[in-house]
């Protein structure tokens, strides 16, 4: 990985800064969710797909910018008001959609060590302590509307990852297990403690390893494979080894989709992990993203787009270079196209057949964006003189 600004481990403390006249930027019941963006792969099943999502269909300039706090170790998510993210000196602070105002930051004593989930009225994050003196990892839940903390679970002694909501219960892959917590009051439900180690040298690619939830079973990637768990019980159905994981799964009604790295793409039975296609291809560092029966992959420098019945290639980017750079932002799909960026475009708009309409030439990303209320956010990652920023397009 390339030195970005600020990349210093820094010690944090506790508390919530809050600014006066914020406004609240929960979700509720009411909220429509194509204005939202509020987990990585924008729902549980990591589908990365908001059906009405619209995206701008051109943009010259930014219509906000606000600089982060060290290397940005989240991706953003947007709620009805508010954008959040984590960065490594600032903790995770919440933005206000239209505008860019810092509504609150909440310092979490170490680092913030996947993408936030929110829901309702919490915003939920893992941390990395493992530099501080305690160690460990925690999962905590803020509230959504000033920042403060409402609970928090160890529930590692190395790192979490991105956690996932459905229901009433929180998913989470650690280094060596998968755990569901209470979402109310982060008590432990159960945990499958005995699942094969992601290395700390791996830890910059697989803060976003978000398990699947979909139908009653929990889908969740180990180094070198993936696991299908009961979501009630904490029992294994089945599970299924490959080569190289490094992204989280995405699933729909019939079937479980996972890139492999040094392998390509891989459809299972969601039912019970047999293989249905695979598609080969090597550089598959991101989640895949599902459209009714396209599934928008990448590989390298490129994005493709797959039949989601055999794996067939419909179209790939239409470039020499594709995005100039590695991809390592998981697409994230609307209703007019596609949202992707590489190390050397902060994003990309696509759209059938593989053709980028607009990109941002100013810096590249690794994390991934979020589409939410005709706006795109993305993190710029910075370089060695310049901070990481948050951008939304509209």
């Amino acid at each position: 990985m390339q030195d970005d600004w600020s990349r210093r481990r820094l010690p944090l403390t506790c508390g919530a800064t809050a600014l006066a006249g914020c406004n609240s930027g929960g979700t509720n019941e009411n909220t429509d969710p194509n204005a939202t963006w509020s987990t990585f792969g924008f729902d549980s099943a990591n589908t990365g797909y908001s059906p009405d999502a619209t995206i701008p269909s051109s943009s010259d300039d930014p219509e906000w910018t606000v600089p982060l706090g060290g290397y940005p170790y989240t991706s953003p998510i947007a709620g009805d008001d508010a954008v959040v993210v984590g960065s490594e000196s600032n903790g995770i602070e919440s933005f206000e959609t239209a505008s860019g105002k810092l509504l609150w930051r909440t310092p979490v004593d170490g680092i913030p060590a996947g993408t936030p989930a929110i829901e309702n009225e919490d915003v939920f994050v893992t941390v990395d302590t493992r530099l501080n003196d305690d160690g460990g990892a925690f999962v905590r839940a803020l509230d959504l509307n000033t920042g403060s903390e409402r609970w928090r679970t160890r529930v590692a002694d190395e790192a979490a990852f991105a956690p996932t909501v459905s229901g009433e219960s929180l998913y989470v892959r650690t280094t060596t297990a998968l755990h569901a917590l209470d979402r109310t009051d982060g008590s432990v439900r159960w945990s499958v403690t005995d699942r094969p180690t992601f290395a700390p040298e791996d830890y910059d690619v697989t803060t976003d390893i978000a398990p699947a939830v979909a139908n009653g079973t929990v889908y969740a990637p180990d180094p070198e494979g993936l696991v299908a768990i009961d979501a009630s019980s904490g029992s294994v159905e089945w599970e299924v080894q490959t080569t190289k994981i490094r992204s989280a799964p995405a699933v729909d009604a019939d079937r479980v989709y996972l890139a492999d790295v040094s392998d390509g793409v891989y459809a299972l039975d969601r039912r019970d992990g047999r293989e249905l296609w695979s598609w080969n291809a090597s550089g598959c560092w991101t989640s895949p993203a599902v459209e009714a029966d396209r599934v928008y992959v990448t590989a390298g420098f490129d994005v493709a787009a797959l039949d989601a019945t055999d794996g067939s290639e419909s179209w790939r980017t239409e470039s020499d270079d594709g995005l100039h750079g590695d991809v390592y932002a998981s697409p994230a799909v609307g209703r007019e196209g596609l949202v992707v960026g590489s190390i050397e475009r902060t994003v990309a708009v696509i759209r059938e057949p593989g053709t980028v309409i607009w990109e941002d030439p100013d810096g590249g990303t690794r994390t991934s964006p979020a589409v939410a209320d005709g706006r795109v956010y993305v993190i710029r990652q910075g370089s060695s003189t310049e901070r990481p920023s948050l951008v939304a397009f509209e």
